[in-house]
């Protein structure tokens, strides 16, 4: 089977600043090499979504709308971040997972960096994050002692044995998704894996958290993301994958928790029965309120007022996120996967 890998990268300047974006989409080619019009055909298909996901991209960070309403939200002066309330970007788990892909990207390459290496990328993204993007902090957060809490993460991790026989990278797969009863939906699913690699008794994905707390074995049972990047090793590499949530636990001692997920050949059916229920929800506007603001960011209750589920974005491909109307729908299969957890296990990678 034929593989191709569409990259596209497109710098936008403005006001004399540059931002680059670029996204890599990679398929599978249902053709034989001597199939020209077959070949070039599926690669024109990957490169109008890889094309489509890039202006979507910029369009978000760079529409009108979006750029008004930074700057509606900008103060001026800015007071200092320990006095800014609310909820911010992300800049901390941003900043960690760039420092840890540079970190594997290069053990990746047969040249493994070192610690400052990594802490000095860590800290590179979280300044271009702060210059780009207005950055809330919650009452009581400063920001040198979250800094200085992303790098202890970091540190921490990299005390753990590193990772040998890489794969990939923060690298972005497509894949089909197929229900139960064997019919392939219209849309592919596009997944961004943190870290594949092989090991003795097969491939391994790890995603990697940053949380408060430690992750409790009902939330990996019940996650979807699991199950979509469990879909996405099955369909590109024709062999089925462990999964595990690798997360950095932000406590007064930090520490690095391993969960494990197991996924079998009926989950991945369910999955795919589960979007299609979910597609077809959406395509006869059958949404309802979401019971807690904290389901989706975005949707979040102004003026009292619940907001109603918003239809997921139309496109050759979609993304799923973990939000109320499918992880409600996912709740009824966690306690019958957990009983068929001794016997999967005996068929899936044993994980730390």
């Amino acid at each position: 089977m034929l593989k191709a890998v569409v990259t596209l990268n497109r710098k936008i300047t403005r006001d004399y600043n540059s931002i680059g974006y670029g996204v890599s989409v990679e398929g599978e080619i249902p053709a034989t090499p001597d199939d020209h019009d077959g070949v070039l055909g599926r690669i024109k298909e990957l490169f109008g979504l890889a094309e489509e996901a890039l202006a979507q991209e910029i369009d978000r960070d760079q529409s009108e709308d979006a750029i008004g309403q930074r700057d509606e939200v900008r103060p001026s002066p800015a007071p200092a971040p320990t006095n800014n309330h609310g909820n911010g970007t992300p800049a901390p788990t941003t900043a960690v997972h760039e420092a840890l892909a540079t970190y594997h990207r290069s053990i990746q390459a047969g040249k493994p960096c070192d610690r400052e290496t990594v802490l000095g990328t860590f800290l590179k993204t979280w300044i271009e994050r702060e210059a780009r993007d207005l950055i809330r902090y919650a009452a009581g957060d400063n920001r040198d002692e979250i800094l200085e809490q992303g790098g202890t993460l970091i540190g921490v991790y990299l005390q753990e044995p590193p990772p040998q026989n890489i794969v990939a990278v923060e690298e972005t797969f497509m894949s089909p998704i197929v229900t139960s009863d064997g019919e392939v939906l219209d849309k592919p699913l596009m997944s961004i894996i943190d870290l594949l690699v092989r090991e003795p008794l097969g491939r391994t994905i790890t995603d990697f958290k940053t949380a408060g707390r430690s992750m409790s074995a009902a939330e990996a049972d019940m996650s979807l993301q699991a199950t979509a990047y469990s879909n996405a090793v099955k369909h590109n590499f024709d062999e089925s994958a462990s999964f595990r949530f690798l997360v950095l636990v932000k406590t007064k001692t930090p520490k690095v928790q391993h969960v494990e997920a197991i996924r079998t050949e009926s989950d991945l059916g369910r999955f795919g029965d589960l979007v299609r229920s979910v597609e077809r929800a959406i395509a006869a506007e059958a949404f309802y309120p979401i019971e807690t603001p904290l389901n989706c960011a975005g949707n979040r209750a102004e003026n009292g007022r619940r907001n109603h589920r918003r239809p997921l974005p139309h496109g050759d491909g979609i993304g799923l996120r973990e939000c109320s109307q499918v992880r409600r729908a996912a709740k009824s299969g966690a306690a019958n996967r957990n009983n068929r957890r001794q016997t999967a296990a005996n068929h899936h990678t044993r994980l730390c």
